[in-house]
C-alpha cells in the first residue's frame, strides 16, 4: 500500500472517529437536556404536601368564575378567546350589588343548559333555595378557616383534615368536569398553540397535582383515625 493510500485511509479513519465522538456526546447532551426539561416540569407541577397545592391555588381560582366567561364554550372565539378577554374586564371590586344581582340572574339563564349535564357542580350558576344558600355559606365559611389555620402552619385534627381534603378533591373533581368539556368542545390538544390552549393545558396539570397532593392528606388523617362521620357542617 502506497504512502499517500495510508495517508488518506488515516485521514478518513479520523474525520470518521471524530464524527462518532461528536454524535455521541451530542446525544448524550440532548439526553441530558430532555431529562433536566422533565424534571423541572415535574418539580413545578409537583407539591410536597397539601398546604403547597393550597398556596397554588389560589393563584388559579379565578378561572373558574363564570363571570370572567370561562364558561363560553363558543366555536367562534378568536385567537386571544373569552378567558383572556373577560378576565382582564371583570373587577369584582366595581360592580354594584343590583349589577351582580343582574348578571347572577343573566349567567343562571344562560348556563341551563349546562347545568342539565353537570347539575352537582358548584362552578355552574343555577338557582338555589334559601336553604341551599344558607348551606353553602356555612360550608364556606368552615372551608375557608380550615384553610387559613392550614396556610398560618396549624395543624388540623385528623377528622378536619379528612373532611377538608375530601372537599378539596371534590372541587377539583367539578373543575375537571368543566376542563374536559372546554377541552371537548374547544378541541383542545398539546399539539394546539393558541392562548386558550395553553391556559387549558396548565389547568389540566396543576389540578393532577394538587389532586395528588390532596390524596396523600387524605390517606394520611385516615391512618391517623380521621373519620367524616366526626365532622359536620351543620
Amino acid at each position: 500500500m502506497s504512502h499517500s493510500i495510508k495517508k488518506v485511509l488515516l485521514y478518513t479513519i479520523i474525520v470518521c472517529v471524530s464524527l462518532i465522538l461528536a454524535y455521541l456526546l451530542f446525544s448524550k447532551s440532548e439526553t441530558n437536556k430532555s431529562k433536566l426539561a422533565r424534571d423541572e416540569s415535574q418539580t413545578r407541577n409537583s407539591y410536597a404536601n397539601g398546604r403547597d397545592a393550597l398556596v397554588s391555588e389560589k393563584t388559579e381560582g379565578s378561572l373558574f368564575d363564570s363571570n370572567n366567561g370561562f364558561l363560553e364554550f363558543s366555536d367562534k372565539e378568536s385567537e386571544e378567546s373569552a378567558i383572556s378577554d373577560k378576565a382582564s374586564e371583570y373587577d369584582p371590586a366595581r360592580i354594584s350589588p343590583e349589577e351582580r344581582a343582574r348578571r347572577k340572574k343573566l349567567a343562571i339563564e344562560k348556563y341551563k343548559p349546562l347545568v342539565a349535564l353537570f347539575p352537582n357542580n358548584r362552578y355552574i350558576p343555577k338557582e338555589k333555595t334559601d336553604q341551599e344558600l344558607a348551606k353553602e355559606k356555612r360550608r364556606n365559611e368552615i372551608m375557608d378557616s380550615l384553610q387559613d389555620r392550614i396556610l398560618t402552619g396549624e395543624e388540623l385534627t385528623s377528622d378536619e383534615s379528612l373532611f377538608f381534603y375530601s372537599e378539596k378533591k371534590q372541587e377539583l373533581a367539578e373543575k375537571l368536569e368543566i376542563l374536559n368539556y372546554a377541552k371537548e368542545k374547544l378541541n383542545i390538544n398539546p399539539n394546539t398553540n393558541s392562548v386558550t390552549n395553553d391556559i387549558l393545558i396548565k389547568r389540566f396539570e396543576s389540578i393532577q397535582s394538587r389532586n395528588e397532593a390532596y390524596s396523600k392528606e387524605i390517606d394520611s388523617a385516615k391512618e391517623k383515625g380521621g373519620d367524616l362521620k366526626n365532622f359536620s357542617i351543620e
